[in-house]
């Protein structure tokens, strides 16, 4: 069901609401030159319009039966070259049906656009189109104001195009703006003069505004940071932005969930006004953060067009989504490759994309990929991007994977190719731990099944600890549980039936690929994935209902059963605190286990000098073992383990919990805390005060071994006695006494 909705500041009134199908995808296009971030050439792109609901569906759906809305050369360069379309889609027919009238600066009928529409449904073009139109009128009337003259026209329309902008289009990624940048290229090919400027990071800014400079400036496509700068350093883009008639903000929920609403204001703020701004929003959600966005910038009497069918998911319902929760991360490598050898069997040409949490770990598995990629029953070329590549080689291997017609294919991606970003032909998305959000889940397996690919499917790949996301967060989806163990046959009698040669031995030799691989792997840049994947994870552990403590731990064990290392890598209590866990009475995260250890010199604290606590001083910040020596504390680590401090058994191992304690005969020197107090930092922090300082009449002195600890009420050794510092003062005073004291003393004698 296509709605189209005039929101209104009483509420919405239904304009049209008519059965439409989405029956055709965009053709496969031609070689066409391609708009990289330091190269300028001509493009456009718009907004779409709602339809006209007497139209016929299979009249609808043709783009001949909105010739006369569009311009001939916009007409020609969608129907016969560079593109050869023939059919539209959805929001397409809905915003095409619209024009001229959208945007005729004259006309009752221009509005603004609040367009939701599912990925992969072509509203690139939606938009791009409108935006050419507005340019294309807005240069004519410039021309006709001239006079009848008609060299006078041609030099005042030369004029007001060199001196204005035309739209100005914003979206979250690079990758998005620079391919909505050469679909505007294609859009405008038969448009004499027109031009796209782009802007956006990892490109040089200053070859960027020399080009806007000495150019047109037609259509205007960037990144809401690199606008932002440029706009503060760039008085000419200032005063260009300032005549700019219509704003686009493609992906806007991307956006806010980016933390671009600060960029996007001050964008704004140097664009026109309402009424001369026409603005249009696009986004494949309605949250409450979009409608407040929408309500500030659009119109009262904005156009709100639905392209999802009622009851239906914004994720495409064909795409069939499977999830696999492996029992132990030594699984993951294995289940991964199987994955792909999967799709190799079941689709001539192979084409996956694989998404990582983090950078480190798209570097990881990237690199991993590619030197198992021989492994697989047919060999795949390996693309990665990643923030941490500049844009050029960014855009270089999103253009490789793009074209390739190879037989498999991987990209090795992070989120920034999760929106938006068009690659043809994908037969396959695998997500590799949770998503930032269940929107960010729809986004990615977006990228596959779109227009009429029917060959796409989903796998989510997620540890044990990872699995409440999936029932509490993507509980409206239909994922279907794939077991790690049943797809290990599934996949072996799949290599058996295809008849390709050498299938099935490299399909049963993938283990023993992995764990040949994995003693290569290069132990620092597991222990950077790690770090990555704490600072990922540590803020999730409440969406994934469970604690930091057991997130951690299972990071650990990704460290050693999945990368080969022999112990985990160490977190100091200072990282700890970073990451705001700072619970040290039950938690231990370090190299070796807490209730084994070498000479036991290293479990003394360094209660006089360090405030007792051992745990985290047994190592300074960088890893390094300083041992104080005995006799300077209480041995904190023994009393958890013989569960000391009360019947709950903190820090007691599993063996040892059910044993009854230690009477007070046996440990006569035990702190008298009470449970709730274990662990408490107020307890352990300045020097001596738990073990040295009276309390009332008792005080508490400790020997070599805690078991040995005396309990002496009012008596303390002298050699016991901590000796006190005295101040400069204190001292000038008890000379001068002394001195005073020896006169007299003298006197006296006499």
């Amino acid at each position: 069901m296509l709605l189209v909705r005039q929101l209104r500041t009483a509420g919405r009134v239904a304009l049209v609401n008519s059965r439409l199908r989405y029956t055709s995808t965009l053709q496969s296009q031609k070689e066409f030159p391609q708009l990289s971030p330091s190269t300028v050439q001509t493009g456009s792109f718009h907004p779409i319009a709602p339809e006209d609901s007497h139209l016929r569906r299979e009249d609808v759906d043709a783009f001949t039966t909105v010739s006369d809305k569009l311009s001939r050369h916009t007409i020609q360069a969608i129907t016969v070259s560079p593109h050869k379309h023939t059919k539209m889609s959805p929001v397409q027919s809905a915003i095409f049906n619209l024009l001229p009238s959208l945007v005729d600066n004259h006309s009752k009928d221009r509005k603004d656009l609040f367009v939701k529409s599912k990925t992969g449904t072509g509203k690139t073009m939606a938009f791009l189109v409108p935006a050419i139109e507005a340019r294309v009128k807005a240069i004519k009337e410039a021309g006709d104001a001239a006079g009848d003259n008609e060299k006078a026209k041609l030099k005042a329309s030369k004029v007001f195009a060199n001196s204005s902008v035309g739209a100005v289009i914003v979206s979250p990624t690079r990758e998005l703006a620079t391919q909505i940048a050469n679909e505007a290229i294609k859009l405008c090919t038969h448009h004499k003069g027109f031009q796209v400027r782009l802007f956006v990071g990892g490109a040089n800014k200053g070859r960027q505004l020399s080009e806007f400079k000495n150019g047109r400036a037609d259509i205007v496509v960037t990144t809401p940071g690199r606008m932002n700068d440029v706009l503060q350093t760039s008085p000419m883009v200032r005063e260009a932005l300032s005549t700019s008639p219509m704003l686009i903000l493609d992906e806007a929920d991307t956006l806010l969930e980016m933390g671009f609403k600060d960029e996007l204001n001050a964008i704004i703020d140097h664009l026109p006004s309402h009424p001369t701004r026409q603005s249009i929003l696009l986004s494949a959600t309605l949250s409450p953060a979009i409608r407040t966005v929408a309500k500030s910038i659009l119109k009262p009497d904005h156009l709100y067009i639905d392209t999802v069918p009622e009851g239906e998911s914004n994720s495409h319902a064909k795409i069939p989504q499977y999830y696999s929760a492996l029992p132990n991360p030594s699984h993951q490598l294995p289940h991964l490759l199987r994955l792909i050898a999967h799709d190799q069997l079941t689709n001539p040409k192979s084409k996956i994309m694989i998404f990582c949490p983090t950078t480190k770990m798209t570097m990881l598995y990237s690199t991993i990929f590619r030197a198992l990629s021989k492994e697989l029953p047919t060999k795949a070329n390996v693309f990665e991007i990643h923030s941490k590549r500049t844009m050029e080689q960014r855009s270089r291997a999103s253009e490789l994977f793009r074209k390739d017609k190879t037989d498999s294919s991987l990209l090795v991606t992070s989120d920034v190719s999760a929106r938006g970003v068009d690659y043809p032909n994908v037969t396959r998305v695998i997500q590799i731990g949770i998503p930032p959000s269940a929107d960010q889940y729809v986004h990615r397996i977006g990228r596959t099944g779109r227009g009429d690919n029917n060959a796409g499917r989903a796998d989510f790949i997620m540890d044990y600890y990872e699995l409440p996301f999936l029932t509490w967060q993507l509980n409206q989806h239909n994922i279907i549980d794939n077991p790690a163990k049943e797809f290990v046959k599934e996949v072996t009698q799949l290599a058996e039936s295809s008849g390709k040669q050498g299938a099935l031995d490299k399909v049963n030799n993938i283990e023993n690929a992995v764990s040949d691989l994995i003693s290569q792997v290069d132990e620092l840049a597991v222990r950077e994935t790690f770090a990555s994947l704490l600072g990922y994870y540590m803020p999730k552990a409440g969406v994934l209902r469970t604690t930091k403590g057991v997130v951690i731990e299972g990071l650990k064990s990704w460290t050693t059963d999945a990368m080969g290392l022999e112990k985990p890598p160490y977190i100091s209590d200072l990282f700890l605190k970073k990451l705001g866990l700072t619970d040290n009475r039950t938690q231990k995260f370090g190299n070796r286990d807490r209730y084994t250890g070498s000479d036991s010199k290293e479990y003394y604290s360094v209660a006089q000098k360090n405030g007792g606590k051992d745990r985290g001083l047994r190592y300074n910040i960088d890893g390094k073992q300083k041992f104080r020596g005995p006799d300077k504390g209480t041995l904190r680590s023994e009393w958890d383990k013989r569960g000391l401090y009360g019947n709950r058994g903190q820090g007691r191992p599993p063996s040892e919990r059910n044993k009854p304690e230690l009477n007070a005969n046996e440990f006569r020197g035990a702190p008298s805390f009470s449970t709730r107090n274990i662990g408490s930092r107020s307890n352990f922090d300045r020097p001596n005060r738990s073990f040295d300082k009276p309390r009332g009449r008792r005080q508490y002195m400790t020997s070599a071994h805690p078991t040995r600890a005396i309990y002496k009420p009012n008596e303390r050794e002298d050699s016991q006695k901590p000796k006190k510092k005295l101040t400069r003062r204190r001292r000038r005073e008890v000379r001068d006494f002394n001195t005073r004291r020896k006169v007299i003393q003298d006197s006296m004698q006499k």
